[in-house]
């Protein structure tokens, strides 16, 4: 149980360390991974906005990180809730598996994130009178 503690402790560090050491670069520098999606055809992935939405989190401005991206933000929570059990499950057990209820949260929240990007694209290309 010590050894996977200690494994998950270095895993969690090295991504606090990465996503820390990519937001002050990005902040600062500019340097921000864009969107191929966005790049390609023009419209916004169901992502487009998580690297904004953290940044604005890490800020505390949550009406931003709201408004960056909306579907992520409301089912962040549960998904920290369901990250955290699955780190204690982890822990406990050495082994990882989904309950039948959180296999139907995730294909739910896969839906819901596709259903997001379209009609996100379709509201903006109708704002924008190209649709």
């Amino acid at each position: 149980m010590k050894k996977r503690v200690k494994l998950l402790v270095t895993y969690l560090a090295a991504a606090l360390f990465f996503g820390l050491l990519y937001a002050f670069i990005g902040t600062k520098l500019g340097l921000f991974v864009p969107c191929v999606f966005r790049k390609v055809t023009g419209l916004q992935c169901p992502g487009c906005g998580i690297t904004h939405m953290c940044l604005d989190l890490m800020r505390f401005r949550f009406g931003d990180a709201f408004r960056d991206n909306q579907a992520v933000f409301v089912m962040l929570p549960v998904a920290v809730f369901i990250g955290v059990r699955k780190i204690i499950q982890y822990i406990k057990t050495g082994r990882v598996k989904l309950t039948k209820t959180e296999n139907a949260i995730a294909v739910f929240g896969l839906v819901a994130l596709l259903v997001f990007g379209v009609l996100r694209n379709i509201i903006n290309l109708m704002q924008n009178g190209l649709l």
